[in-house]
């Protein structure tokens, strides 16, 4: 991979791992809104008089951005994933790698929105409350699929466009 691309994985990882603090779940209800941030619903704090479930596999999402990191910024582990022969030619071994890190992240969130929907559900369906209208996604969130985006497409767009320039 190109020193540019390897940059940009990175930088990334590292905005996957700072969007883990900000806001992931965002609570509104009767005006007041409630942000949960990755490590608040992972650990299942009390805030503001809500209780939460801990849900420790919200840890995998920071966890497989650290570990990417790992892989890509130490400089002999690097060189052997690049040595390693896949079948696939066409990206090189530490492209895959990030390639299957960013849709496991993606799957991850995936699981933690379905399971924040359902849990919600079950708060408030009794009571007959829209569920759009107290429940979405916080910055936090939005900004860390996007980077599990960026991480799947990162090694496509080095191969195609940061190869020819150099």
């Amino acid at each position: 991979m190109s020193k540019m691309a390897l940059l940009v994985i990175r930088i990334t990882c590292l905005v996957v791992v700072g969007c883990f603090f900000l806001s992931y779940f965002v609570i509104s209800c009767q005006g007041a809104e409630v942000n949960i941030s990755g490590m608040e619903a992972a650990f299942g704090m009390d805030k503001e008089n809500i209780p939460l479930d801990p849900k420790p596999m919200l840890f995998v999402i920071p966890v497989i951005a650290l570990i990417l990191l790992l892989l890509l910024s130490v400089p002999s582990i690097r060189k052997k994933l690049e040595n390693i022969n896949f079948p696939i030619k066409i990206i090189p071994f530490s492209g895959i790698i990030t390639i299957l890190g960013g849709i496991i992240g993606i799957i991850m969130h995936i699981i933690a929105h379905n399971e924040a929907i359902g849990k919600i559900n079950s708060q408030m369906g009794g009571m007959g409350i829209n569920i759009s209208s107290i429940y979405h996604t916080g910055i936090g969130f939005k900004i860390s699929v996007i980077a599990f985006i960026v991480l799947i497409i990162m090694p496509f767009v080095d191969k195609i466009i940061l190869k020819k320039s150099e």
